[in-house]
């Protein structure tokens, strides 16, 4: 996928809410009438979170953007997905707009690993006060071949840097461009059950992203693998546009026992999808 068809998509920011009581009994109660509104847990509904985060600290829900969101001009799958914007800026910037994490993905944290180090990166993080961290994205973790050895070098640079980073969370993909009809639930469910096993060993979680165009495009699907391995560091995130473009409604959300919900994403997008996913 190019640049330009990433952006027909529509996913042009993502912040994600992690790792709070309120927010996650936010989201158990439908999150928002609409994609674009965040509710609390009493259900008063908020401001779009187009405006700086620290508009929600009432709430006492903390807000990170997601790695995309403050990289700049960089994409997923693009030539390069190293952000052009030093670390210390960015992490500098989130927390005068009033985050309280912040999203890394692994070539992002492999630069600055080789650069400043994982403890120095730990250091200008904590300066500015941002303690809930989120890693993506790791997907082929219940692949084969090629794709599972590419999987697990990522899996353990991921884990390296959890180990001084301290991520709340990291987030795994589904099979992309696939559908659900050729799913092995069972080899899901135990290679779920021990990457979150092996997340805990490092003080993190194991979050599963539902995707309109993977093989976990439904609740029930996800239900399936999270309850299945029943996991206490296994569960889901929930994109708020990718339930809306998958056709998942809000109320459903109500089906999924709180302790599996463990990120909820909050997007800024075009109401319909531009292109077709």
């Amino acid at each position: 996928m190019d640049r330009k068809e990433f952006l027909k998509t529509g996913l042009l920011g993502t912040v994600a809410a992690v790792g709070t009581v309120t927010a996650l009994n936010a989201a158990e109660n439908k999150l928002a009438a609409e994609g674009q509104k965040l509710s609390s847990a009493d259900g008063r509904t908020k401001p779009s979170t187009s405006k700086t985060a620290s508009a929600l600290d009432s709430d006492g829900i903390e807000l990170l953007p997601a790695y995309f969101t403050i990289s700049g001009d960089i994409h997923p799958f693009g030539p390069t997905e190293v952000s052009p914007f030093e670390f210390k800026d960015r992490v500098e910037a989130a927390a005068k707009a009033g985050y309280k994490g912040f999203g890394l993905i692994r070539d992002d944290i492999l630069h600055y690993e080789k650069t400043i180090g994982l403890k120095e990166m730990k250091r200008i993080l904590d300066t500015h006060g941002i303690t809930k961290i989120e890693f993506e994205f790791l997907g082929g973790w219940f692949s084969k071949g090629k794709e599972r050895k590419f999987s697990d070098q990522y899996k353990k640079d991921l884990l390296r840097a959890a180990d001084v980073l301290k991520p709340v969370n990291i987030k795994i993909a589904p099979q992309l461009h696939v559908d659900e009809s050729n799913n092995d639930i069972p080899l899901m469910v135990n290679e779920f059950k021990k990457l979150a096993q092996e997340a805990a060993d490092h003080g993190t979680n194991i979050v599963l992203e539902i995707m309109p165009f993977s093989n976990v495009r439904t609740i029930d699907t996800a239900l399936a693998i999270v309850q299945g391995a029943d996991h206490p560091n296994g569960g889901l995130l929930l994109d708020i546009w990718h339930l809306t473009r998958g056709g998942i409604d809000f109320s459903e959300i109500s089906r999924i026992p709180l302790k599996y919900i463990k990120s909820i994403e909050l997007n800024d997008a075009e109401k319909y999808a531009v292109s077709p996913l």
